[in-house]
């Protein structure tokens, strides 16, 4: 009885002898009763002292607990401080085994694209919120999302815990072509051409003479010595004197972002893919007097929570807000041409080639300055096309 749990009472009255007699012919028994300068103490199992108690009462006697012990008590004692240690590791054992679904798609690398479009494309092969992503197979969604997205050069899927990132390229407008691939070179702008250096394929032009945007200039297509027809990756610099003209435009009245030195970061809680506000609304923080005027641009970074080196779908997003007022800008016709000259500028150092000559002209029409430039570069005209080889069965 005393490992299970016992009680420490004071019996108080004068019948204590009535009260042993009558707990003995109850069958209750009291453990180390004693008695101390006219004090009785005893020891009784919590499930007998309510009867002991009862039958105290009966004759004048009345019982008071000292002291509770044993283990049921301490059981009973750190139950609730049991649940402080029990429920936080429930819970972070939720939270580790939720990573092992999908909880949010992030689409990076669009340029022209609609990232939503994207994302419902993905979806509509499973890759949606609630995906068991062990079980998953993202290399098979990969491949089909790049047979079936136009305009995409590159697309990979990367799983970062309990999110899954699209990280896309967009292709150029130029076709691929790879080194051994057949191909001719043509003429990417008009010209006349000065040298002629072909190192693969057959030259069909000479220094002198005048092509058009598009003509064949080496051709892939050779002819081996038994008259067969052979296809070659056609290479070669095409030197040539071109002329061209580039127009340049500003509109002399706009209106312009002004942004202000200061900025404000802001945090909300990712929780499982959904943004969670970590900051008063801007409609009660105008009404305390902290809001700043006028409108913003935000940059965004996210932290997640890790246990163990292990991302959980729960992290911290850090919003940077700068903000920017909208003002009219007039430029005169000086300022103006001197903001074209500058694009001007810009524009022939990313140029290849060699600057021979440069005629401007600036005029204004409808509240718009336009600065045209006549060019005249010697440079490589020479473009890849692709050889279209037709198989005669």
């Amino acid at each position: 009885m005393m490992e299970q749990g016992y009680l420490l009472f004071r019996a108080e009255g004068e019948e204590v002898g009535s009260f042993l007699t009558l707990a003995s012919d109850e069958g209750i028994t009291i453990q180390k009763f004693c008695q101390a300068e006219g004090v009785c103490f005893g020891y009784l199992s919590p499930s007998d002292y309510r009867a002991a108690a009862r039958l105290g009462r009966s004759v004048g006697i009345r019982l008071r607990i000292l002291e509770k012990n044993g283990v049921s008590f301490a059981l009973s004692r750190f139950r609730r401080r049991l649940g402080l240690v029990v429920w936080p590791v429930v819970f972070t054992g939720l939270l580790l085994f939720s990573q092992c679904f999908l909880w949010a798609v992030d689409v990076t690398g669009c340029e022209t694209l609609d990232p939503a479009m994207i994302q419902e494309k993905a979806a509509g092969l499973g890759l949606r919120n609630g995906l068991f992503l062990p079980g998953a197979d993202l290399e098979s969604i990969t491949i089909q999302m790049r047979k079936e997205l136009p305009g995409v050069a590159t697309l990979s899927l990367n799983r970062v815990g309990s999110r899954v990132e699209i990280a896309v390229t967009e292709s150029t407008l130029a076709p691929m072509i790879e080194p051994t691939d057949p191909c001719n070179l043509v003429a990417a702008k008009t010209g006349q051409v000065v040298s002629v250096s072909a190192t693969e394929g057959q030259a069909v032009v000479k220094p002198g003479q005048t092509v058009a945007e598009g003509e064949l200039l080496v051709s892939g297509i050779t002819e081996t010595p038994d008259g067969k027809s052979g296809y070659v990756h056609a290479a070669g610099e095409i030197i040539a004197d071109t002329v061209f003209e580039k127009s340049f435009t500003l509109r002399l009245n706009q209106t312009e972002q002004v942004f202000s030195p200061d900025t404000e970061t802001r945090y909300w809680l990712d929780l499982f893919g959904q943004k969670v506000p970590l900051f008063l609304p801007d409609a009660v923080k105008k009404l305390m007097g902290q809001q700043q005027e006028g409108q913003s641009e935000s940059r965004w970074s996210l932290e997640p929570l890790t246990v163990l080196g292990i991302p959980l779908p729960v992290g911290i997003y850090t919003e940077t807000r700068q903000f920017f007022t909208m003002e009219e800008k007039t430029f005169s016709e000086e300022e103006a041409l001197l903001e074209l000259e500058e694009a001007a500028a810009d524009y022939e150092a990313q140029m290849e080639g060699t600057l021979l000559s440069r005629t401007p002209r600036a005029s204004v029409a409808d509240g718009v300055m336009t600065l045209t430039v006549d060019y005249s570069y010697r440079e490589d005209i020479a473009l890849t096309r692709p050889i279209e080889v037709e198989l005669v069965e």
